[in-house]
């Protein structure tokens, strides 16, 4: 799945790494330190930048990573299941669609 990210800072939006579904609400993408876009550098350190400005506002499955019929299926709200709810309001988010 490539998901489609809002950068809440610039209003901007660019497509994140093909990356299975989960990874996107429980693994390395699940926070801002992967959600970066390629042409901006990331900030230095060794710290989580936590999970304050990319929003996953869209998801575009590739082969294989639907889910199958009957299978629980995801939400955006759950590939930004660590930021602030009031963010996901603020960004007309959908927190109900499956």
């Amino acid at each position: 799945m490539k998901g489609v990210i809002l950068d809440t800072v610039t209003g901007e939006t660019h497509m994140g790494h093909s990356r299975h579904p989960v990874d996107w609400f429980s693994g390395n993408y699940a926070c801002d330190c992967n959600r970066w876009p390629d042409h901006l550098d990331p900030p230095d350190g060794d710290t989580c930048e936590g999970c304050r400005r990319f929003l996953v506002v869209g998801a575009i499955f590739e082969p294989g990573d639907e889910p199958e019929p009957g299978d629980e299926q995801y939400t955006l709200m759950e590939f930004n299941d660590d930021y602030p709810f009031e963010m996901l309001i603020e960004f007309d988010v959908p927190i109900d669609v499956r």
